[in-house]
């Protein structure tokens, strides 16, 4: 497979790109082309015309099942015979009346039939001396003599943009193809649409209860790197292709899925920048990315009317979730007309809805769109501190599988210990091989073992054990004697990639520890760390892990951005209480 499949696949225009690069990079969307396929094969045969639309947010594959399924009919030999097919492209603009729609449709067979094309040039060139009472009547009878005798499939996307009053035909044009399609029982339609939208949905329109709809899922983690992987394959990148199947790639894939999901469109362009440097800082990758990705998400913008522009220009500013009081109070809206706009932002997914009792918290669907918004205003400092935090918990987590790592105390020497308790919690008798906080000396073992993912082990271990159990002045001592270790033994990065999973770990065994511990340990790090970037992030979470398990602030989880509380989910309350099975 020659690179420049790859780049076509990596420009966001998957119907320029190499139809076996499409079809090898179908993961998570082979059983809808596969249906849709069926579907078509069954129109030909039994006479019944089956009608879909796939529903799906940009990028998340639809113009690439699109592609697939006409690459598919289009070489079939046996079906040249029964099919006709108008493959329109992506964007159709313009579409202004029923006789446009018609023009269109024979354009497509120009584009891909051009051995046809000099027939449908002459017919449209007629039409241009045609009377113009006279145009749609004849180029419908253009079209119907064309496909006479077989199916035509028309492959169209954006189908809101086309049906729509203002961008498209409207419903005077909705009506006449709807007639069309009535008095010829031959017409069968695979469209696509960002979202379901009114000119299907109400009963007063020609096409409610037409289509059947195929909701377009979101990849799986485990689909989405099987999809990088099977790019780096097709693109010859052996290196990258391993990468992937170890614990750092995975760890870094499971951090920018969390992100930005299984989006299709979003991890080919993560992919662009894996392949040039996936050895490298994930936040610098993912910064990249970002850049990328902003003329995107400046395009969804373009697409609200002004109103809905403001809000959520002020959902990217706050960084958290936002009551509807709030929003329209520093968005000079009225709150009647906020209710309007928030309702069609919620329809056209550009954000989401959560209820806290008896306020509605409104917050944006897509993380990415904050994100490109702070960047483009210089202010991503604050995603750039989240991803490298989140890539250190997936790579700690990516550590316990290697190692098959269940928990246990190291033996810690009792002086360490809070006396006075009464249990005796540690295992005081095992033995810990890399064996730090109570004998200093000892360090030089993590020095020499030049094992990263067993010291950070190791460190995780000794903190959560001297978080839950040792008294406040030898956490104090411990923590002032391992700043000056770690420099001397540079195992720096080490540690500071263990004190995020600690911090998780205490939190999810919360009951065992009373508020003033919690706060302590709190007030602790944050006097001896104030300097430190990479503690900010996790001493936010252990704020608000505070205030929502110990404190049981109502609603606190709400400071959270959408990313940052799914990460608190996952890492902190899916395991205080894991869902069956897991």
């Amino acid at each position: 497979m020659s690179s420049k499949g790859v780049n076509y696949l990596l420009s966001f225009i998957p119907g320029s790109t190499n139809p076996e690069l499409l079809e090898r990079t179908l993961t998570g969307r082979k059983d809808l082309v596969d249906n849709l396929e069926e579907l078509v094969l069954d129109s030909i045969k039994s006479g019944n015309k089956h009608q879909r639309l796939i529903i799906g947010p940009r990028g998340s594959g639809k113009t690439h099942v699109l592609r697939v399924l006409h690459d598919r009919l289009n070489k079939r030999a046996d079906l040249k015979d029964k099919l006709e097919i108008a493959y329109l492209i992506e964007e159709e603009y313009g579409v202004a009346t029923f006789l446009d729609w018609i023009i269109r449709i024979l354009r497509s067979f120009i584009r891909w039939s051009p051995e046809k094309a000099s027939y449908l040039e002459g017919e449209i060139e007629k039409l241009k001396d045609t009377p113009p009472a006279d145009r749609e009547k004849i180029a419908s009878h253009v079209l119907l003599n064309y496909f006479q005798g077989k199916t035509l499939l028309i492959i169209v996307e954006n189908l809101d943009s086309i049906f729509n009053e203002k961008q498209g035909f409207g419903k005077e044009g909705q009506a006449k193809f709807r007639d069309l399609i009535q008095q010829n029982s031959s017409i069968t339609i695979m469209a696509s649409s960002q979202a379901l939208f009114q000119d299907i949905e109400s009963e007063d329109k020609p096409f409610h209860n037409f289509f059947k709809i195929s909701h377009m899922r979101k990849l799986t983690l485990e689909e989405a790197m099987g999809f990088l992987k099977s790019i780096a394959e097709v693109d010859g990148n052996t290196d990258l292709s391993n990468f992937l199947e170890n614990g750092d790639g995975k760890s870094r894939i499971s951090a920018i899925y969390d992100l930005i999901g299984g989006n299709h469109r979003l991890l080919v362009t993560f992919y662009k920048f894996l392949k040039t440097d996936y050895i490298g800082k994930l936040s610098e990758s993912f910064m990249k990315t970002v850049n990328d990705l902003i003329p995107f998400y400046q395009n969804m913008m373009d697409l609200l009317a002004s109103q809905q522009q403001k809000i959520v220009q002020y959902l990217c500013q706050v960084r958290e979730a936002s009551t509807g009081k709030d929003i329209a109070r520093n968005c000079f809206i009225d709150p009647n007309t906020l209710s309007k706009q928030m309702s069609n932002l919620v329809r056209l997914k550009y954000v989401e809805a959560y209820s806290g009792g008896r306020e509605t918290y409104y917050e944006l669907s897509e993380p990415l769109l904050r994100i490109c918004y702070e960047v483009k205003e210089n202010r991503g400092g604050p995603i750039k501190l989240f991803i490298d935090f989140l890539g250190n918990l997936y790579s700690f987590e990516e550590i316990k599988k290697k190692y098959m790592y269940s928990r246990k105390h190291p033996n810690i020497e009792p002086s360490l210990i809070s006396s006075g308790s009464g249990q005796d919690i540690l295992s005081l008798t095992e033995a810990s091989t890399y064996y730090f906080p109570g004998k200093f000396e000892q360090f030089k073992i993590l020095e020499i073992a030049k094992n990263n993912d067993l010291i950070i082990q190791s460190f995780e271990e000794e903190l959560t054990t001297l978080f839950i159990h040792g008294s406040h002045q030898n956490i104090s001592l411990y923590l002032k004697e391992v700043l000056e270790l770690i420099g001397t033994y540079k195992c720096s990065d080490q540690f500071f990639k263990a004190v995020p999973q600690s911090l998780f770990e205490i939190l999810v065994q919360h009951e065992k520890i009373d508020t003033q511990r919690f706060e302590f340990i709190q007030a602790i790090l944050t006097e001896m760390f104030k300097e430190n970037e990479s503690m900010i992030m996790p001493l936010k979470f252990l704020d608000i892990g505070i205030r929502h398990l110990k404190k049981k602030e109502r609603n606190v989880l709400f400071h959270f951005t959408k990313e940052e509380r799914n990460t608190f989910k996952k890492f902190v309350l899916e395991k205080i209480n894991p869902s069956p099975g897991k």
